[in-house]
């Protein structure tokens, strides 16, 4: 098994674990490239012990690392483990970690997006949850027109 704990300083962790006891960990994985996460999780779905091995930032004790954090009851959290991401628990160290995606990534719509919010009524959630592309293609197609527009 192998978890990733994010501590309340915004320090992310991954650790592997078996029957209790951890095996090996890393930390100051917050440094690492946007969407990492990505381009790494098969391996750590295969062998995590395999895929760490030549990772830099293994820590000497990684139990006593491990223990510290959670004894920690406000500490850290849980942010992943074996693959599930748990994104409401996410700091902004995980969540650069997990979300975002690295460079390069294929794209969905012919180039990369990136994950933005926006306020928003009610009544405008409730249109766009009613359209039939979607909220987000719906927004898209309106800017895209809106660009359009303006250009001519």
């Amino acid at each position: 098994m192998y978890q990733y704990l994010e501590d309340n300083g915004g320090g992310l962790y991954l650790f592997v674990v078996e029957d209790g006891q951890v095996l090996a960990g890393i930390g100051n994985l917050e440094y690492a490239e946007p969407g990492e996460w990505w381009s790494i999780r098969e391996g750590l779905e295969t062998d995590p012990m395999a895929e760490i091995d030549g990772w830099d930032g293994h820590l000497d004790d990684p139990q006593d690392v491990y223990d510290d954090l959670k004894q920690q009851p406000l500490g850290y959290r849980v942010v992943c483990e074996d693959g599930e991401t748990y994104p409401d628990d996410m700091g902004a160290a995980a969540r650069r970690y997990f979300v975002e995606r690295a460079p390069g990534r294929p794209p969905i719509h012919g180039q990369p997006m990136r994950l933005v919010s926006l306020h928003m009524t009610e009544d405008q959630i409730d249109w766009l949850k009613g359209q039939e592309d979607g909220m987000s293609e719906t927004i898209r197609k309106l800017v895209d027109k809106a660009m359009s527009d303006m250009s001519e």
